[in-house]
């Protein structure tokens, strides 16, 4: 029925799946932690790349199809790519150096965020304390 690149496809379209549960369900649900503008951004891009991952593996196609998709692949996970080491650069700037409206800002707050806890995990524990609170 389904060829071994369909199913390779269909199995990074259900990873993508995962992903976006975990951060949806999992981390703001049972955790309670607030997405970042980067964080949601990032949802987008791997909601993207799931989707061209289940039109890849639904739809059988020879070999340009199969190139013509993995251009498109290609570019929805360049784009989540950058969108992640952008948002790791900007937890790691120092407090105050990054613009408003990033993660660095979000993280000011005193709202709990899935950024003020994954960036407070490399800090000293001081600092740690003054990220959560």
């Amino acid at each position: 029925m389904f060829d071994r690149r369909q199913k390779i496809n269909l199995a990074c379209a259900l990873v993508c799946a995962g992903m976006l549960g975990f951060a949806i369900f999992y981390a703001e649900g049972v955790l309670g932690l607030q997405p970042c503008p980067l964080c949601m951004f990032q949802r987008v891009c791997i909601a993207v790349l799931g989707i061209v991952f289940l039109f890849a593996g639904l739809h059988r196609v020879r070999y340009g199809g199969a190139i013509a998709y993995a251009v498109f692949i290609f570019v929805a996970a360049t784009a989540a790519t950058w969108v992640a080491a952008r948002h790791v650069w900007i937890q790691h700037q120092p407090p105050g150096t990054v613009p408003a409206g990033n993660c660095a800002a979000f993280r000011a707050k005193s709202v709990k965020t899935h950024c003020a806890t994954s960036s407070a995990s490399a800090r000293s524990p001081l600092t740690r304390r003054r990220a959560l609170e």
